[in-house]
């Protein structure tokens, strides 16, 4: 159903493949979960938030949160089948020698970002791991269209949120204090 083409990237979950699909004549991206039962749980919650977003808040695909097509089991491996997109936004500042982004670019990335967080606003889920690597240019063909991607952390609002969940360099510093509570803080 799915021909592996080439590995898209890893991280500490398992690996992303880029996928052929024969019966469409289209590829995807299927995130491969590692075969442990900590992951393999973190990786349904995925699934389920990805899907409740998908029916339920956006259906119609307009709030740039990554479209999961299906997901399965392959020799005890959770694989989550997504939407292919492109090149991320921390790789494109990359590309540019970190010299930035236009404001104009600025504006559009950031309203598309702001639509996707306010959806999940509505929906009672926190991302907990939103950062430049997790933002996806649509394709090279709309490179000015973008995606939220990476839900393997988020959660509900009313649960307990714990502070490792968050990439390091991303924490807000009343995470890294180990604060119970958001409070303002001048630095």
């Amino acid at each position: 159903r799915y021909i592996v083409k080439n590995v898209l990237g890893h991280g500490t979950f398992g690996q992303v493949a880029k996928c052929w699909v024969p019966e469409t004549s289209s590829f995807v991206a299927v995130k491969i979960i590692k075969n442990q039962p900590a992951y393999y749980q973190q990786a349904l919650v995925e699934v389920s938030v990805l899907t409740t977003l998908k029916k339920k808040y956006d259906p119609e695909d307009e709030h740039h949160i990554v479209r999961i097509y299906d997901y399965f089991v392959y020799q005890h491996h959770l694989c989550i089948c997504f939407e292919l997109l492109d090149t991320n936004l921390y790789e494109l500042i990359k590309i540019n020698h970190f010299r930035g982004l236009s404001l104009s670019i600025i504006q559009l990335f950031s309203k598309q970002i702001l639509r996707g967080l306010t959806l999940l606003k509505d929906a009672g889920i926190i991302h907990c791991d939103l950062k430049p690597e997790n933002i996806l240019l649509c394709t090279s063909v709309k490179p000015a269209e973008i995606k939220i991607i990476d839900f393997g952390s988020a959660c509900m609002e009313d649960w307990t949120v714990y502070s490792y969940i968050q990439s390091r360099y991303y924490r807000s510093p009343e995470v890294l204090l180990g604060y119970q509570h958001p409070f303002d803080m001048n630095l």
